[in-house]
């Protein structure tokens, strides 16, 4: 019984730090500023998306290509909801355009003077486009100075 009154344990305890967790809106507000951009696929369709912002951040994503019911259509829609969520828990649009940007299906399509390859390579740019906008320039004079 000789260890019982002995010390176990010599030193200070170290307080366990919990991470500080960002702030995000627990709903978003009914009206919300928006751009939307058709970009064309290399099957000869039209990707639209729509990126709603809040205090000039992008939160939330809308895609649309082909009709419901169609495969195409269910991945797209999955691609903007991921999107969406990631968004509205803190992860940059730029870190979103650099995983989707390149990532290359079977053909291509050209958007000004930027290939796309596939849905997700759209939705990259697309997001890119609609954050940096043009600079107030039109469409066309910014893909010339391209």
């Amino acid at each position: 019984g000789c260890k019982s009154t002995q010390v176990l344990v010599v030193g200070k305890k170290e307080e366990v730090k919990q991470p500080l967790k960002p702030e995000f809106p627990a709903t978003l507000p009914e009206v919300m500023e928006a751009r939307r951009i058709r970009l064309p696929m290399p099957d000869g369709s039209h990707l639209y998306v729509l990126v709603s912002f809040l205090n000039v951040k992008p939160m939330e994503v809308f895609a649309n290509l082909g009709r419901s019911g169609q495969d195409v259509y269910a991945y797209t829609e999955a691609l903007g909801r991921l999107a969406s969520l990631a968004l509205r828990h803190g992860v940059e649009a730029k870190t979103l355009i650099k995983t989707l940007k390149g990532i290359r299906g079977r053909d291509v399509g050209v958007f000004g003077d930027q290939y796309i390859y596939s849905v997700p390579d759209a939705l990259a740019i697309a997001l890119d486009v609609t954050q940096n906008g043009y600079q107030g320039k039109t469409q066309e004079e910014a893909m010339q100075e391209r």
